[in-house]
């Protein structure tokens, strides 16, 4: 069964390589490593309740659950256009 639930740190390896496949071009999935990291890190302290609500902003993975691999990804900005027209 493939189940949605919040991205942790230890996904970032299946993260990237889903990102290797997809030519680039996907917000949600950046190719780069340290973009990556920071996108993660800033939704576990949105979870974790720590960022003001104009800079959260949540991201999730697609998960087998039999398997535990990662299949996709998806996110959810909580306030767009708020420090950028």
């Amino acid at each position: 069964m493939r189940v949605i639930r919040p991205v942790e740190h230890a996904d970032i390896a299946a993260l990237m390589q889903l990102a290797g496949k997809t030519g680039g071009g996907l917000t949600s999935l950046p190719a780069n490593e340290a973009t990556l990291a920071a996108r993660i890190e800033r939704a576990l302290k949105t979870w974790s309740g720590e960022l003001p609500k104009g800079e959260q902003g949540y991201v999730f993975v697609l998960e087998d659950s039999e398997t535990g691999e990662v299949g996709g990804i998806c996110a959810i900005e909580v306030a767009v256009g708020l420090n950028d027209p």
